[in-house]
């Protein structure tokens, strides 16, 4: 893959990352209603996204069942990014603990997301 085409993907994941938290973050009243595809907001998850993350690959948006689905595929995007400056960018602003703040709290998704908090701090050497 040529190295503009990686920078140009980074770019684009770390933009949707922010754009997604602020989403995330304002009142239900104000976001778009078709933000996540018109999946269903309810406390279900795929068993297939979180194996995705576990084992450190990009989630398929076909697997995708549940808003929530929608959200671990966001953090199994960082598998996917190329440089270790976007890996920064994503520890700095604490993008893997705002999206999994949004996430319902069970030990499938907290390991999950614990995995990819690994690979940050193993790709960034912390």
């Amino acid at each position: 893959m040529p190295l503009q085409y990686q920078i140009y993907r980074d770019a684009d994941k770390l933009d949707i990352f922010r754009v997604f938290i602020k989403y995330y973050e304002s009142p239900p009243e104000e976001q778009a209603s078709e933000t996540a595809f018109g999946l269903p907001e309810t406390d279900e998850y795929s068993e297939t996204v979180i194996s995705c993350l576990n084992n450190r690959r990009a989630a398929s948006y076909r697997s995708l069942r549940s808003e929530n689905d929608f959200k671990l595929l966001k953090l199994s995007w960082i598998y996917g990014l190329h440089f270790d400056y976007s890996l920064k960018i994503v520890q700095e602003n604490d993008y893997v603990n705002i999206i999994a703040d949004k996430l319902p709290r069970t030990d499938e998704i907290r390991s999950a997301v614990t995995a990819v908090e690994d690979y940050v701090m193993e790709k960034l050497g912390i």
